[in-house]
């Protein structure tokens, strides 16, 4: 326990969309309660650090490539940054404000919700879907596209945070082509507690094949 004490000891934990990301940070905040009773825990996501619904389409409307949330270039980077520099600095606050997103906002578009303040934990789980991916030096050419092009290039800029990341865990499923079908039960539980708002199974295609494109799973 003595590790934890200088400051938050922060876990990632990555996978392709449905692959169990937020049932492992649940669960493995379970477990950790269990056994450390008194150490205070908070789990967050990538999702939570989305720019804004407006911020969204302004970016769209600058650049026609991001069609969707997701990718890197979509999130408050500024804000994830400020916040592992928090976590990891000897002068810590006794709270910290961790952003929120709804999914099910705009009609599944989603936007930001107000943020919450937290006791600083002692862990900090963090998951989301590219975490721990470095850019590469080129892009294959059967996997380059002027979108894979541009995220490779925007990926750089969320490096020096998987630095920070004091453990890993990847989450990665035999194929990767079975995520479509587990972020469809995923979307589909979604909208079963907030009032069937949420993806169609057609914008679900497109939203998982536009993921493979930016950031080719055969790649990473």
């Amino acid at each position: 326990k003595s590790k934890f004490q200088q400051s938050v000891f922060i876990i990632g934990i990555s996978g392709l969309q449905g692959t169990g990301k937020s049932f492992t940070s649940e669960l493995l905040h379970q477990c950790m309660n269990i056994l450390e009773p008194n150490m205070k825990i908070s789990v967050s996501s990538i999702d939570d650090f989305y720019l804004s619904f407006d911020q969204l389409n302004e970016l769209k409307g600058n650049c026609e490539l991001y069609s969707y949330r997701g990718p890197p270039g979509t999130h408050e980077i500024n804000l994830l940054a400020s916040i592992f520099q928090t976590l990891k600095s000897q002068n810590h606050p006794q709270t910290i404000f961790l952003p929120k997103y709804d999914k099910g906002a705009k009609n599944g578009l989603g936007d930001r919700l107000p943020e919450v303040e937290v006791q600083l934990p002692d862990i900090f789980i963090l998951e989301g879907w590219f975490l721990n991916y470095f850019s590469l030096p080129t892009i294959p050419s059967e996997y380059s596209n002027p979108l894979s092009e541009l995220i490779n290039i925007k990926l750089k800029a969320y490096e020096n945070i998987w630095n920070q990341l004091d453990y890993t865990i990847s989450l990665i499923p035999q194929s990767f082509t079975f995520s479509l079908q587990w972020r469809t039960q995923a979307e589909e539980n979604m909208k079963a507690l907030n009032n069937n708002k949420g993806m169609s199974q057609t914008q679900i295609n497109e939203f998982v094949n536009y993921f493979w494109r930016s950031l080719p799973p055969q790649l990473h």
